[in-house]
């Protein structure tokens, strides 16, 4: 009987789950344009190209002497990484 009750209860939840997944995909697939073009106009209303100049003048002042071989010391590779970042 234990088993019988729980099979019927794991059938029950895999349709539950699954119509989850469907509604957070489509939640998602429905509002995920929004959220970028709502993304972008805050940063265009919260950053001017004088802004965006100056900060990017300032990371190249501070990163021009900088060796790659220097900054590529912090990046593992793994097996996961996929080209063009990982050469086995």
């Amino acid at each position: 009987m234990f088993n019988l009750g729980k099979g019927i209860l794991g059938a029950a939840l895999s349709g539950v789950s699954d119509t989850i997944d469907k509604n957070i995909k489509k939640f998602i697939s429905e509002n995920l344009q929004k959220s970028i073009a709502k993304s972008e106009q805050t940063l265009k209303d919260k950053l001017s190209d004088t802004q965006l100049r100056r900060m990017a003048k300032t990371i190249w002042d501070k990163l021009e002497e900088t060796k790659v071989k220097d900054l590529a010391k912090g990046v593992k590779l793994t097996e996961k990484t996929e080209w063009p970042f990982y050469i086995p």
